[in-house]
């Protein structure tokens, strides 16, 4: 049995047979006999590595327990002296993923920054034999109202246990499709919610700039009920909503 822990390799070492006759390749095939379990919010007992999976096990739902009442611990007990002998603490098994994102998103903002500051000296360089009154940089301005699209993202009401996880869970339920639907040649904006009861939005692009929201028109508006769920994927030029209701 291997436990590996988040960032771990898998190396295997073994002695290779004589070369195979001329004309003839050799191929290696490794046959995985494992079980997968992912440290996500989806996976069940996502936070533990217990319990452990053995052969007989039909189902995933015995509690973790003990290390020394696992039934895969009785059946090869002395591989945890000399095989499993690294220990990862709970705390770092559960954050040390998010920790190391939270590093990256705080160094991807510093770099950028850093990146529009040497922008203007490295295009001057690039640009010396250009005219002086040439002006570099870049800008935006807030026109989505102006343009007619005015849609708020609404959270879901869930379990007050899932309060420290809540931004994570409503990221899934919050999406945007960029598809012409209607085939008039303009790419139109569909816009998911993901509170219960809330509405999505359907902008249709006018073709002059402005868009115009249809989702009631077309029925693509009040699908988020409880029981229920939605799915966009854009196929070619048409947008296929799959509308579920779980019973």
């Amino acid at each position: 049995m291997v436990i590996a822990n988040a960032g771990d390799e898998l190396r295997l070492r073994f002695a290779a047979p004589a070369p195979p006759a001329a004309g003839f390749q050799r191929d290696f095939v490794m046959v995985g006999d494992g079980w997968i379990k992912d440290g996500d919010y989806n996976s069940t007992f996502s936070r533990t590595i217990l319990p452990l999976p053995y052969h007989a096990m039909k189902d995933y739902t015995r509690p973790p327990s003990t290390l020394e009442d696992e039934p895969a611990y009785k059946l090869h007990s002395t591989d945890w002296q000399q095989f499993h002998t690294r220990y990862i603490t709970p705390e770092f098994f559960s954050k040390g993923p998010l920790e190391l994102v939270m590093q990256i998103r705080k160094i991807v903002p510093i770099t950028l920054f850093i990146v529009l500051l040497c922008t203007p000296f490295a295009m001057r360089r690039l640009g010396a034999h250009k005219q002086e009154s040439m002006s570099y940089g870049l800008s935006f301005r807030e026109s989505s109202h102006a343009a007619g699209i005015d849609f708020k993202h609404v959270s879901p009401h869930l379990d007050p246990k899932l309060n420290h996880i809540m931004q994570q869970v409503a990221s899934m339920g919050a999406a945007v499709s960029i598809v012409d639907f209607d085939k008039d040649g303009w790419d139109d904006i569909y816009v998911t919610n993901s509170g219960e009861g809330s509405k999505n939005a359907l902008y249709r692009n006018m073709g002059n700039g402005t868009f115009r929201d249809v989702a009631e028109e077309v029925g693509l508006a009040d699908v988020n009920q409880p029981g229920t769920g939605c799915l966009q994927e854009p196929f070619g030029a048409t947008m296929i909503t799959t509308v579920t209701k779980m019973f």
